[in-house]
């Protein structure tokens, strides 16, 4: 009886524990090269506790569920000025966000720029369909949920990468996308009856 009673008390504390995901930043500039940054804020509200300190460097392994203000700052030594800040759902295990800098060199200031997508056919059902943009090297992962008219965005793609299409947990299909130095994509077309990616580049 003592044991039952015991486990019965386990269960009720670990259903009551808030669940906890992990966040992860990535900071590049125009051309794909990576900024040391560091989390300055990390909140949902002005007045709520600030996260910040949970993150080592740009990761954070143990942030419940809600929506963040954030504000990234450049880490000392780093040669970047810009802050960036924005909103992020805590919504899923893991959470990648990508920043990208206004990178100046000798064709001009470029802003954040996004590769459009799209995915035919378009899965039909109730799970979600997302589509993952990592490199190969492990430098950068990036997530885009498709809409109903099978579209996506990315912020950049650069390097060599895997793509991978997902419904819900299922892995509908996984594809190669390799951008030489100095070229962007700016448009990908994903076919999942052949399992191929075509792309328009810069």
């Amino acid at each position: 009886m003592r044991i039952a009673l015991k486990f019965l008390c386990t269960l009720m504390v670990l259903s009551a524990a808030p669940q906890l995901f992990s966040v992860r930043f990535t900071v590049v500039n125009r051309w794909g090269q990576f900024h040391d940054y560091k989390v300055l804020h990390f909140r949902i509200s002005p007045t709520s506790p600030d996260l910040a300190s949970s993150f080592r460097g740009l990761v954070a392994a143990t942030i419940p569920y809600g929506t963040y203000d954030y504000e990234l700052v450049p880490a000392p030594g780093d040669p970047s000025v810009e802050r960036i800040s924005g909103v992020v759902d805590v919504d899923r295990d893991q959470v990648h966000v990508t920043g990208i800098l206004a990178t100046t060199d000798s064709a001009g200031d470029w802003r954040q720029l996004r590769v459009s997508g799209t995915i035919e056919p378009r899965p039909q059902g109730r799970e979600p369909v997302w589509v993952i943009l990592e490199n190969v090297y492990g430098g950068n992962r990036e997530e885009s949920t498709v809409d109903e008219r099978g579209a996506f965005q990315f912020h950049h793609i650069w390097g060599n990468n895997v793509i991978i299409v997902c419904a819900g947990s299922e892995v509908l299909m996984s594809a190669l996308l390799n951008t030489r130095p100095q070229e962007s994509v700016n448009y990908v077309h994903v076919d999942l009856r052949t399992g191929r990616i075509k792309t328009e580049r810069r």
